[in-house]
């Protein structure tokens, strides 16, 4: 079960792959599974009833008494809820500065916290000083820098019908996104080392001339598509991290706001065969979940 699996980690990322992906259904999964004190925030905005971007309807978080939130101040002051004013951070937003509160009642709230990683891992910290037990932090469309290792203990990747309205596209992008994050540990002196964002633009130039291999310091750093790895593939360019995503789970989300989803059972089948590890539909099979 994906709960039995948390259970280990006090620091939990969800990324998406796309809007739409889930993020938040498996968010308010989780908060309706933990019986301790959770603390949540995000590194972009999640709970709003429509996508600010897509114009699109979306689940709303919901918070059970107890709960540790931070996040900026205009969603601190509109927050269906009764509420504790915790601390309030000199963490700058466009939407306020964040303020950790405590739920004093049970409801809905937005989101919206830190946007770089240093700034996340401030926000941890103080909420873990709050008695937060286990915090979740809510990715962003294309910010997978909070899955970074010295954040996140364990990572939760979401995907799903928005990607692509062909579901072996949407099995196909997974994998790779998969693959990506869960490079493995590699310290070989004969490697070299990009100590920044890598790009295709970037590992064009040492395909040309090809090294024993690439290290990078976490997947988070790495911006490559799939036809590049394959030319690094071809010329024998290994690629490692220094420091390894732990990525426990996959999950699906079958439905797109943009159009025809597809059967769960099929996407899940598709997932699993081409990753190894736990893959959930948090929606249709909870249960197992």
């Amino acid at each position: 079960m994906l709960t039995e699996l948390l259970k280990p980690y006090k620091t939990i990322a969800i990324i998406g792959m796309a809007k739409n992906s889930g993020k938040t259904t498996v968010l308010n999964h989780i908060i309706g599974k933990h019986p301790d004190t959770l603390g949540i925030t995000s590194i972009g905005r999640d709970g709003e009833v429509k996508d600010v971007v897509t114009n699109t309807e979306k689940p709303r978080i919901f918070v059970r008494t107890g709960t540790i939130i931070a996040t900026a101040a205009q969603f601190f002051e509109s927050a269906d809820i009764l509420k504790e004013t915790l601390f309030v951070t000199d963490i700058n937003t466009p939407l306020g500065q964040v303020v950790i509160f405590r739920a004093c009642s049970d409801g809905f709230v937005e989101i919206a916290g830190a946007s770089i990683v240093s700034q996340m891992g401030y926000l941890v910290e103080c909420m873990r000083n709050f008695n937060a037990k286990k915090i979740i932090i809510d990715g962003a469309v294309g910010r997978k820098s909070l899955a970074n290792p010295q954040i996140a203990e364990a990572v939760i990747l979401c995907t799903g019908a928005a990607i692509s309205q062909n579901m072996q596209t949407v099995v196909a992008e997974t994998a790779f996104a998969v693959k990506m994050l869960m490079l493995p540990k590699i310290d070989d002196e004969s490697y070299v080392y990009l100590p920044k964002l890598v790009t295709d633009q970037l590992l064009a130039e040492y395909v040309k001339v090809p090294p024993k291999g690439i290290i990078i310091d976490d997947a988070t750093k790495l911006f490559i598509s799939p036809q590049m790895y394959k030319k690094m593939q071809i010329k024998g360019i290994k690629l490692g991290v220094k420091t390894p995503i732990n990525l426990i789970a996959v999950t699906i989300n079958p439905t797109s706001p943009y159009g025809l989803g597809f059967e769960s059972q099929k996407l899940l089948s598709g997932v699993q065969a081409v990753v190894d590890l736990p893959v959930y539909d948090v929606v249709k099979y909870p249960s197992v979940c």
